[in-house]
């Protein structure tokens, strides 16, 4: 997935034919976070807040789950099935909502590893040994730098340079 450019409120990627099934692959095991993940008491069974705040992430993941399908099977977002991929187009509030899913399988997978600290993860990395865990993790965090990068990039095009102005204006 590479960021191609910006057009009014739309960022363009280009996602080759690997790509763009592992995006759908990634995408498919969304919700990886356990909802009894985040808790506000040490007894989250007995504490109202805790059972409410659950409540509503179910119902949010559900609607993503909903959105997520939707999203994906736009004829609108993608266009140009050719050799090179698809050019996924998505505005930046949906880039904000993608990273959110993105960060949901991310961080729901390093749960499911067991919270590895840096060093933990070498286990999993070291001789090509990736379990579906470390892959969903390691791609969700490419796909993510992708989209932070467009980000950084749209940023930079519209933050006037150093150059535009005299040195007496720093």
């Amino acid at each position: 997935m590479t960021f191609v450019h910006l057009k009014k409120d739309q960022f363009f990627f280009q996602l080759g034919t690997l790509d763009k099934a592992l995006l759908f692959q990634l995408i498919e095991r969304y919700p990886l976070v356990p909802p009894n993940h985040f808790q506000t008491s040490v007894h989250p069974e007995k504490d109202l807040e805790s059972q409410f705040i659950n409540d509503l992430l179910i119902e949010e993941r559900q609607e993503n789950k909903k959105k997520l399908n939707g999203f994906f099977t736009s004829v609108r977002k993608f266009s140009g099935a050719g050799e090179e991929g698809s050019l996924l187009a998505i505005s930046f509030s949906e880039m904000q909502w993608l990273l959110q899913v993105l960060n949901d399988i991310r961080v729901g997978a390093w749960i499911q590893l067991g919270s590895p600290d840096e060093s933990g993860m070498e286990r999993f990395d070291e001789g090509h040994q990736l379990n579906e865990q470390s892959w969903a993790m390691n791609l969700s965090s490419r796909f993510q730098g992708e989209l932070l990068s467009a980000l950084d990039q749209a940023e930079a095009m519209d933050s006037p340079s150093t150059e535009e102005f005299g040195s007496e204006d720093f």
